[in-house]
């Protein structure tokens, strides 16, 4: 993130494994909608 200016969007891609989205969750990430992205998770930040 040291690249990004503030007020700048980035998103984080997490490769978790299927079935163990839940514990993802529980840090800001959502599943992905569908099985064409894969089973990871995503997550978009703000930098301040």
């Amino acid at each position: 993130m040291e690249a990004a200016e503030p007020g700048d969007k980035i998103m984080f891609i997490l490769g978790a494994a299927k079935g163990k989205e839940d514990f993802y969750e529980k840090f800001g990430f959502k599943q992905r909608p569908n099985d064409f992205s894969g089973s990871g998770m995503s997550m978009w930040k703000t930098k301040e």
